[in-house]
């Protein structure tokens, strides 16, 4: 301690307090280790812990069985031994049948034989028995599934619903337009449906040039001129079919751009599902080697915090002086 105060706390050596940290968690590794390898409290009780509730999460609780008492009224009658019921009639068939009969059937005329006792019971409440199934509780899986069969039926539903009437307006809209994609859809139905149908404009000028090309080197009327005209007409009727299939797509192009897709005019997303994204699972087990914990810095702060409020609770030397002389000057009560 100074003359006038306490002395000033030592510089903070980083790198000591590095080496004492890291030095300190090399020593308790082997433990940490122990501990977080225990099957019993450690990591992989967790883990089993974990994975059991995500299994339950997910795959829900099945439903099962379970056994219940309850109180059933039995009319009057007669029974057996066993507590059935005798038929209807039982009784006043024993005094019309032969006494052989009944002992055929196992009893004697007085209607038991020590095994098949029968008597006459009244009406009573007994207590019995029975198993009865129990409710499960789906899981996140099913809850999902059932929402998105429930999401998807109601969108088609309403697709279904609006997706006429949605087109209707936009075409009412711009009669113009309406009226020129009418004739372009007419058009291009009626040229899809011809195929590689040549028409006889075409038939006429294909037959046209090719026998004059074989008459300028004059085999006209040779079986090759007819066999180049029947390749030619195949040739030609191929490549009109591919040309009237993509003017077709051309013109559903065309719809689409003038109508819209009824997806995002009713739904207001597109036809196209865009995938969610999905939530990724991870395990991260405990960071080992870390000099520059939070802990051990926040440890250092404090104890010098509790160092520097020590000293400054301490009494200078000066005021213990001072102290001094004000009691030694203090006149004496006498």
């Amino acid at each position: 301690m100074g003359c006038f105060g306490p002395d000033a706390p030592e510089p903070r050596n980083y790198g000591q307090e590095t080496r004492d940290t890291l030095q300190a968690q090399i020593d308790l590794a082997p433990q940490l280790y122990r501990a977080e390898a225990s099957p019993a409290y450690g990591q992989p009780a967790y883990s089993a812990l974990a994975l059991q509730n995500l299994n339950t999460i997910l795959g829900g609780v099945p439903g099962g069985s379970r056994v219940e008492s309850y109180q059933e009224t039995l009319p009057a009658g007669w029974y057996d031994a066993q507590g059935n019921a005798m038929p209807p009639g039982w009784y006043e068939q024993q005094l019309n049948a032969p006494t052989e009969y009944w002992k055929r059937a196992g009893y004697d005329a007085r209607g038991g034989d020590g095994t098949h006792e029968i008597q006459w019971m009244p009406e009573r409440q007994v207590t019995r028995q029975r198993t009865v199934p129990t409710t499960g509780a789906p899981g996140l899986l099913d809850l999902l599934r059932q929402a998105n069969t429930s999401q998807r039926a109601g969108d088609i539903a309403d697709v279904a619903a609006f997706a006429p009437a949605a087109r209707e307006a936009i075409l009412a809209a711009n009669p113009d337009t309406a009226a020129l994609l009418a004739g372009l859809n007419a058009q291009a139905r009626e040229d899809l449906a011809s195929g590689s149908q040549l028409s006889p404009a075409q038939i006429r000028q294909m037959q046209q040039a090719s026998r004059a090309a074989f008459a300028a080197r004059g085999l006209a009327d040779s079986n090759i001129s007819v066999a180049d005209e029947l390749f030619r007409q195949l040739d030609l009727g191929r490549q009109l079919k591919a040309e009237r299939q993509m003017a077709a797509l051309r013109i559903l192009g065309a719809n689409q751009t003038i109508v819209g897709d009824p997806w995002m005019q009713i739904l207001g997303r597109p036809s196209a599902a865009v995938p969610l994204g999905q939530g990724q699972f991870g395990l991260t087990g405990p960071g080992l080697f870390n000099p520059e914990s939070a802990y051990a810095g926040n440890l250092y702060n404090s104890n010098l915090q509790m160092e520097s409020q020590f000293a400054m609770a301490q009494p200078s030397v000066m005021s213990m002086i001072g102290s001094g002389l004000s009691m030694g000057a203090r006149p004496s009560a006498a």
